[in-house]
């Protein structure tokens, strides 16, 4: 009676493992990218305050344009992180639901069990 149960069993298991990895993975590659985009942002930051001390005297205009500029690169930088911040919180969300899902599917499924094997 237990072996048509075991695939089942295997499947969920699968599953289960599946997402978590996939929402693991993806977790972590979410969490580089966001690294990855705040830094560049800094060194964006660290090159305009360069620039600032550069252009302290001369060149009012040119050094109002270039930090413009670089409010934008910045500015898309860090929504760029935002949105891979999202992602990461999205995995975990997803990790949380997939685990509730895989413990309610492993109560019903040994509850059924003892429901359906005959009392010995």
């Amino acid at each position: 009676m237990s072996s048509p149960r075991v695939p089942k069993r295997a499947w969920a298991v699968s599953a289960y493992l599946a997402v978590c990895t996939a929402c693991v993975g993806l977790g972590l590659f979410s969490t580089w990218q966001i690294h990855s985009r705040e830094a560049a942002a800094h060194w964006i930051d660290g090159q305009l305050k360069n620039q600032e001390q550069s252009y302290a005297a001369t060149l009012q205009g040119r050094y109002g344009d270039d930090e413009m500029e670089s409010f934008r690169e910045r500015r898309t930088l860090l929504s760029s992180a935002a949105t891979w911040f999202q992602v990461r919180i999205g995995c975990i969300m997803l990790l949380v639901l997939a685990s509730f899902a895989f413990y309610i599917q492993r109560a019903i499924a040994s509850l059924s069990e003892e429901i359906t094997d005959p009392i010995r």
